[in-house]
């Protein structure tokens, strides 16, 4: 899968880029997204212009649909036919998750956290700031060293479903903390870039 995924988004990219291009300068107007795309959150701009590589990017993922619309064909792999087409839509999500488990398995958590422990202190300074945590939509009782660290914990061994286990969870240490899975998931794939 990770092949294919890699071939169809080089595949995309002229058509998406020149499509996002166009949309850009107003050429065309943005047209009905679908039904997944309303599951993303508004794109955010990080300080001076750098993409968050860790947050799947739905406007390309628009834009494919709408290339796929505009030629009446689809470009997807299906090498086991086993009915499951293999798409742009998957394709996106799929790179950007495994880089980003990647990322979390072999550097953050990685020998009992190491990296983690050597930048704790800038790791607070950066995310544990009263505006930091308000803007993430955190509680401001909330301590990056002990909530953060469980939650990569937790991701590195069972992946973004853990994240729905930490809401109210007293044996977890979050007793009265009630943030939800998409808000937790947008505070790891920012804390990413910080290992990066």
């Amino acid at each position: 899968m990770l092949v294919a995924s890699k071939k169809i988004i080089k595949d995309y990219a002229p058509h998406v880029n020149k499509i996002l291009m166009e949309e850009e300068q107003g050429d065309i107007k943005v047209g009905e997204k679908r039904s997944f795309s309303q599951m993303s959150s508004q794109e955010e701009s990080l300080p001076g212009g750098e993409k968050n590589d860790f947050k799947i990017d739905w406007k390309r993922i628009n834009a494919a649909h709408k290339h796929e619309l505009n030629v009446g064909e689809r470009l997807a792999y299906d090498p086991d036919k086993d009915g499951f087409d293999f798409g742009y839509e998957h394709a996106v999500p799929l790179r950007i998750r495994i880089n980003m488990f990647r990322l979390i398995r072999k550097e953050i958590v990685a020998l009992n956290f190491r990296f983690w422990d050597w930048a704790k202190d800038e790791l607070v300074d950066e995310y544990g700031t009263y505006e930091s945590l308000t803007e993430a939509g955190l509680p401001t009782d909330w301590d990056v060293n002990f909530h953060d660290r469980a939650i990569f914990k937790a991701i590195a061994r069972e992946g973004i479903p853990a994240l729905s286990k930490f809401k109210n969870n007293k044996d977890l240490g979050f007793e009265g903390i009630n943030v939800s899975k998409k808000k937790l998931l947008a505070r790891i794939e920012n804390m990413c870039l910080y290992f990066r």
